[in-house]
Parts: C-alpha cells; structure tokens; sequence
C-alpha cells in the first residue's frame, strides 16, 4: 500500500445538549515524600463562571457526510461466524 500525501485525522467527542446535572470526578493529589496522597479538597464552582460552550457540537458541518447505519447496529446481532468463536 502506497500513501500519497499527508492526512491529519482528528476526532472529538461534544454535547448535542446539556445535561441538567454535570458531574466531573477531579482528583486532586499531592506528593509527600514522593509519595500521592489525595488531598480531599471541595471544588466549588459558580455555574454560570464555567463556560462549556466549545464542547457543545454543531452538527453535521459542511462539507462532512454521516457514516451509513451498519447492519449489526440496525438488528442488534453479531455475525454467525464471529458469535461461534466467542468464548464467555
């Protein structure tokens, strides 16, 4: 296989909507003796200092297309042949 030019691929993850509650697990920790500890410090927030706007999605852009729903997404079953060598 041959490439022919550079590609840049990035992908994100953002909001279609936001949730009424937003929990964000911020673990805090301190080194003693080269050794973490975790400082048990609250995190106190005014909600409207905290600006979440650049990870609230736009939607289709333009010039993206959206991927086709697949098959196994659709009817929710695996492939025969990849269920048989399955080991549970």
């Amino acid at each position: 296989m041959q490439l022919i030019g550079a590609f840049e691929s990035r992908r994100s993850t953002k909001f279609s909507t936001f949730p009424k509650v937003l929990i964000v697990n911020a673990n805090r920790f301190q080194l003693e003796n080269w050794v973490p500890r975790k400082v048990d410090v609250p995190i106190l927030l005014d909600p409207k200092s905290v600006d979440l706007s650049a990870h609230l999605g736009g939607g289709l852009q333009a010039g993206e297309k959206e991927l086709p729903e697949s098959k196994d997404e659709e009817s929710g079953s695996l492939d025969p042949s990849i269920q048989s060598r399955s080991t549970y």
